[in-house]
C-alpha cells in the first residue's frame, strides 16, 4: 500500500493540475510505463479505502475504529490522485464510495481543503 501511495503522489508530482488525469489517460493509452504503474496504483489504493465502507455498509465498523482507519494521510492521494483517475478512465464510476469516505474524513488538497467532486454528467444540468 506504501508503494502504491508514493506511486500516485509521484504521479501528482510531476503531472499535479487540472490535466492529471487527462495525462495520465494519455500516457496510459500510449501504454507508458509508468501512466502503468500509476493505474495499478489508482486500483490498489481504491479498493484498499473501498475496504472501509464495505464494512461500514455491513455493519461491522464501530465509531473508534472508523476513527482509526480514516486517521490516515493517504486519503488525500486517494481524493486528489486516483478518484480523479478513476472518473476519467470511466465517468460512471462509483462516486457513491469516494462520497461515503468523504462524509468519513473531508478531503484536502494535499494540505488544504478541496472541493466536493463534480456532479455526474447525468446530474449536470
Amino acid at each position: 500500500m506504501f508503494a502504491a501511495l508514493r506511486k500516485l503522489r509521484e504521479w501528482y508530482d510531476l503531472h499535479g493540475g487540472s490535466k492529471l488525469a487527462e495525462t495520465w489517460r494519455e500516457k496510459f493509452e500510449q501504454r507508458d510505463q509508468l501512466a502503468l504503474e500509476v493505474d495499478s496504483a489508482r486500483r490498489r489504493v481504491s479498493s484498499f479505502f473501498g475496504v472501509i465502507i464495505d464494512l461500514q455498509d455491513v455493519g461491522l465498523l464501530s465509531d473508534r475504529l472508523k476513527r482509526v482507519l480514516t486517521d490516515f494521510d493517504g486519503f488525500d492521494l486517494l481524493y486528489n490522485v486516483a478518484e480523479p483517475l478513476e472518473r476519467e478512465l470511466n465517468p460512471k464510476y462509483d462516486q457513491r464510495r469516494f462520497d461515503e469516505l468523504r462524509k468519513l474524513r473531508p478531503p484536502k488538497v494535499l494540505g488544504q481543503h478541496a472541493a466536493p467532486s463534480p456532479p455526474r454528467p447525468e446530474q449536470r444540468p
